[in-house]
């Protein structure tokens, strides 16, 4: 997939923890995504045996946002290219972006968050 977006995720998969029912079993790879400064690239919670891997990623407000209420189990993540973006397009500032985010019941994890 080779995409451009603004104002939505590039990528979402999502499980729902309301039914403890987490998405399962699935790659995101070999991905281009481009020019998303608003939103992450990769949005995924409630997740199980997930592979992240080969996407080059550029000019996002975040790269891989695996944030969650419930469940985060199996994940590798791999070979990603990820350049964020340098405005904030909400407001005009220098952007504070990330790489990857793990936020689990809304606790930020901070060993897995690299810029």
């Amino acid at each position: 997939m080779t995409g451009k977006t603004t104002g939505v995720y590039c990528i979402s998969e999502t499980g729902g923890s309301d039914v403890c029912n987490p998405q399962q079993f699935y790659s995101i790879s070999n991905n281009k995504l481009y020019k998303n400064e608003q939103w992450s690239a990769i949005l995924s919670h409630d997740i199980k045996d997930l592979i992240i891997s080969k996407n080059k990623i550029y000019h996002v407000r975040n790269g891989i946002d695996l944030s969650t209420a419930d469940t985060v189990e199996n994940v590798v993540k791999s070979d990603n290219v990820i350049v964020g973006t340098q405005i904030d397009t909400w407001d005009g500032k220098v952007v504070a972006n990330t790489g990857l985010i793990l936020l689990i019941d809304n606790k930020l994890f901070a060993p897995a968050i690299f810029n």
